[in-house]
């Protein structure tokens, strides 16, 4: 992920923490090599969205994919909007920290 990414993403961080109904935090995922070896690690569930929260008061998930220039959802993304979306939950698709309003 490039700078402007992670720059959008505290960006939002930052901006939601300062709100008291809701409490946001970042969600890792991806994959690493292990330490000593070439074994390949995946970690996080692929497609879920780079931030997670809960919205009070009746704990509504929140899911934040963020996205920079060109950048689109991956197949698997949409699927995981597609979950939440049918379950009750707010997905948003953030290009700017504007995009976070609800």
């Amino acid at each position: 992920m490039g700078a402007q990414h992670e720059n959008l993403v505290s960006e939002i961080l930052i901006k939601l923490s300062r709100r008291n109904d809701v409490r946001v935090w970042k969600n890792a995922t991806g994959k690493a090599r292990a330490l000593g070896n070439n074994q390949v690690l995946s970690y996080g569930l692929v497609g879920s969205s780079d931030i997670l929260g809960i919205i009070a008061p009746h704990g509504r998930m929140l899911c934040i994919e963020c996205k920079v220039g060109s950048d689109k959802q991956r197949p698997e993304q949409l699927r995981f909007q597609t979950m939440i979306e049918e379950r009750g939950g707010l997905y948003i698709l953030a290009r700017s920290l504007e995009d976070v309003k609800w």
